[in-house]
This record gives structure tokens, sequence and C-alpha cells, in this order.
């Protein structure tokens, strides 16, 4: 990489629907499903 220039990663991911449980969230399960939560752990890897 040059002087002055940054590293930039890029990528797809594919969502074929959203899904959310409402009632794991209202219960406080640590790890209720949420497309949300799939897709910031996938961007955070």
């Amino acid at each position: 990489m040059g002087a002055g220039k940054s590293a930039h990663r890029i990528g797809v991911v594919r969502l074929p629907t959203f899904y959310h449980d409402f009632e794991g969230a209202r219960r406080g399960d640590a790890n209720y499903a949420s497309s949300t939560r799939d897709v910031a752990k996938l961007i955070r890897n």
C-alpha cells in the first residue's frame, strides 16, 4: 500500500429474509435470533 492509502474490505451478504425472535428478546435471552445481530457478527469477523 502506498503512502496515504488505506485498505478497504468489501463483501456481499445475502439475506433472503429478515427475522427477529421478539419473544426471546423480551425474555432477555442473550442469544435470541435476529438478522441484524447475525449480520453484525459477520461484519465484525
